[in-house]
């Protein structure tokens, strides 16, 4: 069992990287993890990138670029430390399937979905249906740039 505890990446060369499915799998003891310089142009799998990350609280995927993806099935699933997940900015145009992302993200507190409307559509599906947990606060930000929280 991997026993890695804080990754960081600032200088990750992985520009041609089109797979990324599994990558951060079952590493139960992730507390920390900074890839804000990740790039994720030409990634169109993401399947169980964080599956089972089970102490992770916080992650920032603000600066991916998604434009590419067509899956996230089971991308947080078993993060059931999760308190704050941003995934502003996310243009998710070409995602087909968002299965269990959410699965088991019992301690998710405030989900910040602003950038797109077929992942906000998707995620509030998702929560309404989950009964494992409650998130507090979506944040969205509408075209018009106005901020909205709903709790």
């Amino acid at each position: 069992m991997l026993n890695l505890q804080n990754v960081i990446l600032p200088n990750f060369k992985n520009a041609n990287l089109i797979n990324s499915a599994y990558m951060f799998y079952e590493c139960h003891s992730l507390m920390q993890l900074d890839i804000t310089r990740f790039n994720t142009k030409k990634i169109e799998n993401m399947d169980y990138m964080f599956q089972n990350c089970s102490s992770l609280e916080i992650l920032d995927l603000s600066n991916f670029n998604i434009s590419n993806v067509q899956s996230m099935t089971g991308m947080f699933s078993g993060c059931k430390s999760l308190k704050l997940l941003n995934l502003s900015n996310f243009n998710a145009n070409k995602l087909q399937s968002m299965n269990f992302m959410f699965d088991n993200c019992r301690s998710l507190k405030h989900l910040n979905i602003s950038g797109n409307s077929i992942l906000r559509r998707s995620a509030a599906r998702y929560i309404h249906r989950d009964k494992f947990f409650v998130v507090q606060r979506v944040i969205i930000r509408r075209n018009d740039g106005r901020i909205h929280w709903f709790s």
